[in-house]
């Protein structure tokens, strides 16, 4: 079974362009919005890693997939 990988660069060239815009979009291609729905209980499990490391997530961006969780009424835990 092939599961689909999403990518963007992480640069931020323009407002439009930015990270956290990025992180939306991501999330709106790979579908979410169908998997995810009202009243639906969701996890949001992230090792953000140490800052200044290449594996660091900002927890900015995290956010923002949360934040889209909540808008479709996931609850999360």
């Amino acid at each position: 079974m092939e599961s689909a990988v999403y990518f963007t660069n992480v640069r931020a060239r323009s407002d439009r362009e930015n990270k956290i815009n990025k992180v939306k979009r991501l999330f709106d291609a790979a579908g979410m919005a169908e998997v995810a729905s009202k009243g639906d209980l969701a996890a949001v499990k992230v090792h953000f890693g140490e800052l200044g490391t290449d594996a660091y997530i900002n927890p900015v961006l995290v956010r923002q997939v949360v934040d889209k969780l909540k808008s479709l009424g996931t609850r999360l835990s």
